[in-house]
C-alpha cells in the first residue's frame, strides 16, 4: 500500500503542475473588445512559450477586415524584448529592440523612414500594456516603473503603474474580482495623461483597459475581456 501510495502522489503532483502552469507549456489564445468612439475591434493575442520567455503575436480586426497586427518577443516577466506593429489604418509600419538601456528603432510611414536609438533607464520596457503588466500583478509590489513607445512619434516616454483597490469587473456578463491599477506618466507629465486597467485576482490576467490611445481629443479607448482557450 505504502508503494503505491509514493508512485501516486509524485503523479498527481505532476498532473496539479501541468494544469496550473499551461501557459508555461501550451500557450494560450485571448480574445478581447477594443472600442474607440465608434471604432470596434476585435482583437485576438496568440501566446506562446519560447526559449527566453514567450512569443505573442496579435491582430486586430473590424468586420473582418484587418485594423492592425502585431509581434513581439517578451521574458518571463512579460518586459518586452522585440516588438513590430503594422497599423494599416495609418500606412504605419514600426518595430524596435532592446539593447542594453537603449531601445533602437525603426519607423516607416508614407514612404519615409525613421530610424532612432532611444535612450532609457534599467526599467522593463512595456510595449504591450496592459498585457504586458500580468506578471506585475500576479506578484505583491505596490508600484513600478516601466518604458513603452509612442507608434506616433517614435519616443520612449517613463510610465508609472500603481496598484490600488480590488473592486468587480463586469467581464463576458459576469462579474470578476479584480485589482484595480494606475497607469500615469511620470513627473510633471502625470498631469497630462492617465489611464486604468484591472487584471483578474486570481491569476493577474488582464480583464479592461480605460484610458486616451492618442493626441487630445482622441476619444476614450475601452478594452474589454471576452475569452481565453
Amino acid at each position: 500500500m505504502i508503494k503505491i501510495i509514493l508512485i501516486i502522489i509524485p503523479k498527481i503532483i505532476l498532473m496539479i503542475t501541468l494544469c496550473t502552469s499551461s501557459l508555461h507549456l501550451f500557450g494560450e489564445i485571448r480574445t478581447y473588445r477594443e472600442t474607440t468612439g465608434g471604432e470596434v475591434l476585435t482583437v485576438t493575442y496568440r501566446i506562446e512559450p519560447s526559449r527566453e520567455g514567450f512569443s505573442i503575436s496579435g491582430t486586430a480586426t473590424d468586420s473582418g477586415k484587418m485594423a492592425y497586427w502585431l509581434e513581439a518577443e517578451v521574458d518571463r516577466s512579460f518586459a518586452t524584448r522585440s516588438w513590430k506593429l503594422s497599423d494599416n489604418r495609418k500606412g504605419l509600419n514600426i518595430s524596435a529592440y532592446r539593447s542594453d538601456n537603449t531601445l533602437i528603432l525603426t519607423k516607416i510611414q508614407e514612404g519615409k523612414k525613421l530610424k532612432r536609438v532611444l535612450k532609457i533607464k534599467s526599467d522593463p520596457w512595456f510595449q504591450l500594456y496592459p498585457l504586458s503588466f500580468e506578471k506585475f500583478a500576479a506578484g505583491g509590489r505596490k508600484t513600478t516603473r516601466y518604458w513603452s513607445i509612442n507608434p506616433d512619434e517614435a519616443k520612449a516616454y517613463e510610465f508609472s503603474l500603481t496598484r490600488k483597490e480590488n473592486s468587480l469587473v463586469t467581464v463576458a456578463g459576469r462579474d470578476v474580482l479584480s485589482e484595480h491599477f494606475r497607469i500615469s506618466l511620470t513627473g510633471f507629465l502625470a498631469l497630462f495623461w492617465g489611464a486604468d486597467c484591472w487584471h483578474r485576482k486570481t491569476d493577474g490576467k488582464f480583464m479592461r483597459y480605460e484610458g486616451v490611445n492618442g493626441r487630445p481629443g482622441t476619444p476614450v479607448t475601452v478594452t474589454e475581456f471576452l475569452g481565453e482557450r
